[in-house]
């Protein structure tokens, strides 16, 4: 099962409005910036699928335009060589600034992976609510894919998204519930019902 979808279908966050022009302006973009860009575990799978997925779930939460463009650009700063200054040439503040928001600000230089997910916690947990709520589709995102395909990488990371998803609860409640949700079932997935390593257990 599709956990990260899963609940969408039917409830009545999950109408879909036609896509506006900024929204496709914003999917194009993606698209364009992420060309030959694959899945790291999914050889075959466009890395803009991702995208699409973090922007349907945004979608089925009935968040706002912005939020949707954001959606589909999340990672375009990260992970392409398109800069904020670049980006603001074609989109408003208010979706760049999303984007920063959910965008690593650290390197290899700031220590060891613990202490830069510590450190991105420190910046996501400043985030707008809209910008959580991108936070919390991309996390449902990946860890379906990251369970499915590295199961290994799912005991780091699931474990770190648990953290970041307790500093989110500013955002879309329907769509928190909807995270704890996923990352819940995934923990149990990787870890087992009641091993010691459970989500209520992780802190």
């Amino acid at each position: 099962m599709n956990w990260a979808l899963a609940g969408l279908a039917g409830s009545p966050a999950r109408r879909l409005y036609p896509e506006t022009q900024a929204i496709s302006a914003a999917r194009g973009f993606a698209q364009a910036a992420h060309f030959k860009q694959i899945r790291k575990y999914t050889l075959d799978t466009p890395y803009f699928n991702h995208l699409k997925e973090v922007a349907h779930i945004l979608h089925g939460f009935d968040c706002d335009e912005q939020t949707i463009c954001a959606g589909y650009l999340h990672d375009v700063i990260e992970d392409t060589e398109v800069t904020a200054d670049y980006l603001r040439r074609y989109f408003d503040k208010r979706v760049v600034d999303m984007v920063l928001e959910v965008s690593d600000v650290t390197t290899l230089k700031d220590g060891n992976r613990a202490k830069r997910k510590e450190i991105e916690r420190a910046h996501i947990a400043r985030c707008s609510p809209q910008g959580a709520n991108v936070k919390m589709a991309d996390i449902c995102s990946n860890s379906q894919d990251i369970v499915q395909n590295d199961r290994n990488f799912a005991r780091v990371y699931l474990p770190e998204m648990k953290l970041t998803l307790d500093l989110l609860s500013h955002g879309n409640v329907a769509l928190h519930v909807h995270t704890r949700t996923v990352l819940e079932n995934s923990f149990n997935e990787i870890f087992g019902v009641g091993n010691e390593k459970s989500y209520h257990q992780t802190t």
